[in-house]
């Protein structure tokens, strides 16, 4: 990788760990429930629609991004997938 041709590099764990594998028990320890991506999603862009939302909720700067977001399953294994290739090309260099 020192002699790759990369500025930068996305390393993820070659074990991923699940979502709800994280959420789960953060659920359990906040006592907060747990709601769909897409209830969520709704929400905030329902926060979106007031005036005052963009000052008191800084996701509603980002709705952009999350509605970016497609969400492949409740199991997926990143919670945004990101490319390797340039990883796995300067580990053969």
């Amino acid at each position: 990788m020192r002699n790759g041709d990369s500025h930068y590099l996305h390393i993820t764990h070659p074990h991923p760990l699940l979502m709800s594998d994280v959420l789960g028990p953060l659920s359990e320890a906040l006592d907060l429930p747990l709601v769909p991506y897409s209830a969520w999603l709704d929400s905030l862009e329902a926060a979106a629609s007031r005036e005052s939302a963009a000052g008191t909720n800084p996701g509603v700067r980002l709705l952009d991004f999350f509605r970016s977001y497609q969400v492949a399953s409740a199991e997926q294994e990143a919670f945004f997938p990101v490319s390797l290739s340039n990883a796995q090309e300067d580990i053969k260099a």
